[in-house]
């Protein structure tokens, strides 16, 4: 019982900063397996908690793509103006 609660109040104080890597490496790792589907449900996931961030924006609209979707060129489309906005204007 001491065991799990350390493990959760563990896991419960990871800092913002880490929980973004851990999102993106789990979303890597599910794409290097070809698992399409846990990388839509993990980047939803990670929209709830981060609405705006575009990485998981456009990991749910290529694991919708690679899936066969056709609904993610929309969502694709919308991305490409904030990409450029996000890179030239912050950088």
């Amino acid at each position: 019982m001491v065991y799990f609660t350390t493990v959760t109040s563990t896991l419960f104080n990871i800092t913002c900063r880490g929980l973004r890597v851990m999102l993106q490496s789990t979303i890597n790792y599910w794409c290097r397996c070809k698992h399409y589907r846990h990388v839509i449900s993990t980047a939803e996931e990670g929209l709830k908690r981060y609405a705006n961030d575009p990485f998981l924006k456009f990991s749910v609209a290529f694991g919708m793509m690679m899936e066969g979707n056709d609904t993610c060129i929309v969502m694709l489309k919308a991305l490409n103006c904030y990409y450029y906005y996000y890179y030239y204007y912050t950088n």
